[in-house]
């Protein structure tokens, strides 16, 4: 079902916004409009024997966080991105990596677009304290697959489906997914960059 709405043409506004960041030089570009789950997209590129690929959906319908848990992803405009990898090499376990990761997304939002988001652990991504966001990272052997969900714009059905106060960054600024993406992915990078060194 998915692969059958897979777009990524080299015009792709989503796509090209990403760049060629180190770590993800020869990976694959998927940008779907409607998906299960970006997570296990993001499997199904590895299994394939690919050396990696950033997945990005315009809706996902059973998306997932931690402990089984649902992240809810049917408005669009939302960030649903998972990013696939096939060496993984970090020393470090993946609860560790999560924090950081939403440490460094929350700093690179601040920093370059004003948007003062905080990292609670374990994986969140908070806004005036209500949840905008997590951090999902599955590993196995080698290969691991990180998700990012991000509430870009309001779901005034959402609250009534969290057990926690959950916000979006359009209750402060209005940011384009491309952009979001961008910055999720430059964040990505430089977590990786900092354990590798």
């Amino acid at each position: 079902m998915d692969s059958s709405r897979e777009t990524g043409q080299p015009g792709d506004e989503v796509l090209k916004s990403i760049g060629v960041h180190r770590p993800f030089e020869g990976f694959i570009l998927c940008h779907l409009k409607e998906v299960y789950s970006t997570q296990d997209r993001g499997w199904e590129f590895l299994r394939e024997g690919k050396r990696g690929a950033i997945v990005i959906a315009d809706r996902q319908l059973a998306g997932r966080g931690r402990h089984g848990k649902k992240w809810h992803g049917g408005v669009s405009g939302n960030v649903y991105l998972s990013v696939a990898i096939g060496d993984w090499k970090f020393n470090c376990d993946l609860a560790s990596f999560a924090f950081r990761f939403a440490e460094k997304i929350c700093e690179t939002f601040s920093a370059k677009l004003s948007t003062p988001l905080e990292a609670k652990a374990p994986n969140d991504l908070m806004l005036n304290g209500k949840k905008v966001g997590g951090i999902l990272v599955e590993a196995a052997g080698i290969m691991a697959v990180i998700g990012v969900g991000l509430n870009l714009v309001h779901d005034e059905n959402l609250q009534s489906q969290c057990s926690q106060p959950v916000g979006s960054i359009d209750a402060i600024r209005s940011l384009a997914l491309k952009d979001a993406v961008a910055h999720i992915c430059a964040a990505l990078a430089e977590t990786m960059k900092c354990l590798d060194e």
